[in-house]
């Protein structure tokens, strides 16, 4: 049986919000499920330091916003992997505007620098897997000047040149017509062989953000005893490079500290799952002087739960089953310690 079968790329082709949400769900959902499996399995063996810190994450937005109250039907659904401090991850996606499978790694401007940094400093190191985009795959950025495709340069170089680029795609496309019977494992093979670039943009994101070498590099986790004060928290997040209004972080903060389960309203893009995702790093930073073990009297139950209804990136907290006082905290903080715990997917 090949990995997207003929009903499960036609599921994108439904008319009908709803109607092609559902189908899809049913029928391709399952498909990347198991492509997400296999990752995980090949990953978790070459990787076994380095991958337990990932994330998969499915796509969770059920129509496109035009504005004005006029609503699309989705055209591409997706599996991501990526890890905090984020601005970067591999990508495999299905589209029916383009009828291809994608496989890539996409990058934001925040880490633009990053990628500058290492393309300088390891060009020998880089540039096998560069050329192997450019041979075999494709790069997708803002170039102005498209007389640049043909001077023989290198693909991130003419990027890297390009001040108003922001967003990079690189990476192996497929089309729907021509689709091999093994493409499960060119897929896997594919996010591996993209994996060691993320990676080296996560870590080169850390050393340039002094808060980050706190987040996920520890083997075992430490909890203040307290909820930081809030103007803690901004600092943190503000240190992140991020400029939320510091009202709307003190308002986030009140609501969690008033009912643990705040509800963010809002189109996309607006910064809901961003605010969540900096509020739990920012909220569980602690100095190594003022570790405490996981098994501490602290008065918060820091829990960290994935419903079936959203995806693991998205659930950033949720109301704790006791009766102590809640904390938010990020799932993979909690998980990442487990070793039995199983990869976390989304249905």
């Amino acid at each position: 049986m090949p990995t997207f079968p003929p009903e499960a790329l036609q599921s994108l082709l439904t008319p009908g919000i709803a109607e092609r949400w559902a189908a899809v769900q049913a029928a391709l959902h399952p498909q990347l499920l198991g492509l997400a499996e296999a990752v995980h399995q090949a990953a978790t063996q070459r990787f076994p330091r380095e991958w337990p810190l990932y994330e998969a994450s499915f796509k969770s937005q059920r129509y496109v916003h035009r504005g004005q109250g006029e609503r699309e039907p989705i055209a591409d659904y997706w599996v991501a992997f990526d890890r905090a401090p984020r601005g970067a991850g591999i990508l495999v996606s299905v589209s029916s505007a383009e009828r291809t499978v994608t496989v890539g790694i996409q990058l934001w401007k925040a880490r633009k620098r990053e990628l500058q940094a290492l393309w300088e400093e390891g060009r020998a190191i880089w540039q096998p897997l560069v050329e192997q985009i450019a041979h075999h795959g494709e790069a997708r950025y803002a170039e102005r000047d498209e007389r640049r495709r043909n001077d023989g340069a290198l693909w991130l170089d003419r990027y890297l040149e390009q001040r108003a680029a922001s967003y990079l795609w690189a990476g192996f496309v497929y089309p729907w017509a021509q689709l091999p019977d093994d493409l499960q494992a060119r897929l896997v093979d594919h996010v591996l062989t993209l994996f060691p670039l993320n990676e080296a943009l996560m870590e080169q994101a850390e050393l340039r953000d002094p808060a980050a070498a706190l987040l996920l590099r520890e083997r075992r986790v430490g909890y203040e005893g307290s909820m930081p004060p809030i103007e803690t928290l901004v600092e943190r997040i503000h240190t992140r490079g991020f400029t939320l209004n510091e009202l709307t972080i003190r308002a986030y903060h009140v609501a969690l500290q008033t009912r643990p389960f705040v509800i963010l309203p809002g189109i996309s893009g607006t910064g809901k799952t961003r605010l969540t995702r900096l509020y739990a790093d920012a909220s569980t930073i602690s100095p190594p002087a003022k570790r405490t073990p996981t098994t501490s009297t602290s008065p918060f139950s820091l829990t960290g739960t994935t419903p079936a209804t959203c995806s693991a990136t998205t659930t950033r907290s949720m109301a704790s089953t006791t009766r102590r006082p809640f904390c938010a905290f990020s799932c993979k903080r909690r998980l990442i310690h487990n070793s039995s715990t199983s990869f976390a997917s989304t249905k």
